[in-house]
């Protein structure tokens, strides 16, 4: 496989919250913040947004560097699609609910197609 540009994981951790559409929501403080206080703020679910900490924590602990530090954007993007793909399967739970029983019909991963 041929590769491509290459990131540092800071760089793909700040690019990603930079991204992020509710990031007003991070305190002020997050500006500040080296990328290693970022990540343990994000651990403790002190950023001012749960999803930016799962976000967060998802990309510093999926992020696998190679040998020099470096790694795709790619990477990180599939990481955050594995996300939103299980967060769907959750959304997609709770809409199926039925409302006289309070259960729901587990659905199943959408094959490819």
């Amino acid at each position: 496989m041929a590769r491509g540009l290459t990131y540092t994981r800071d760089g793909l951790i700040r690019a990603a919250l930079k991204a992020y559409p509710h990031n007003e929501h991070l305190g002020p403080e997050y500006y500040s913040m080296g990328v290693e206080e970022l990540v343990a703020a994000a651990r403790d679910n002190k950023l001012g947004d749960k999803l930016a900490s799962f976000m967060v924590r998802e990309l510093a602990d999926g992020l696998d560097a190679d040998g020099n530090g470096y790694v795709e954007p790619a990477d990180a993007g599939f990481l955050m699609e594995r996300g939103a793909a299980d967060l769907q399967i959750v959304a997609d739970a709770l809409f199926q609910m039925d409302p006289a029983t309070a259960t729901y019909h587990t659905p199943q991963p959408k094959e490819a197609g």
